[in-house]
């Protein structure tokens, strides 16, 4: 027991989770591997494992391409020597984390305003553009 009362659970981190495994890594997980069915081996059986990790796939949103055309155009203004009114510089990234809420009931609604008020700021940043460069 701790300080605060609560019982420590005992647990030890293998070597292979604290880095990216590498090229020693992948040969000492195929050693782990082969020992551990080294006697199935022996037998001539096939010992194949079909387990899969699941992909980080990133789908592109309403609201992330708004929020790349805002990008887009702010290092327009920059490279152009643009200075824009309002560059929503810390507006932007957390109106995209609630545009993310989309699927949550809860959150929904609050995430499609979000996804509106990313989409409104492109349009007020071009028009703003379009404006300045006439200029």
């Amino acid at each position: 027991m701790n300080s605060s009362g609560l019982r420590r659970v005992p647990y030890r981190i293998s070597p292979i989770s604290r880095k990216r495994i590498g090229k020693k890594g992948a040969e000492s997980i195929l050693r782990l591997s082969v020992d551990l069915f080294h006697p199935k081996i022996k037998q001539e059986e096939e010992v194949v494992d079909s387990t899969v990790q699941g992909k980080s796939i990133s789908y592109h949103t309403d609201a992330k391409l708004a929020k790349k055309v805002i990008g887009t155009r702010r290092e327009i203004a920059n490279k152009e020597n643009i200075a824009l009114i309002q560059s929503y510089n810390p507006t932007a990234p957390g109106l995209l984390l609630q545009a993310s809420n989309r699927e949550s009931a809860r959150l929904k609604k609050k995430a499609l305003k979000a996804t509106r008020r990313i989409r409104s700021i492109g349009g007020v940043m071009l028009r703003e553009l379009l404006r300045k460069m006439k200029n």
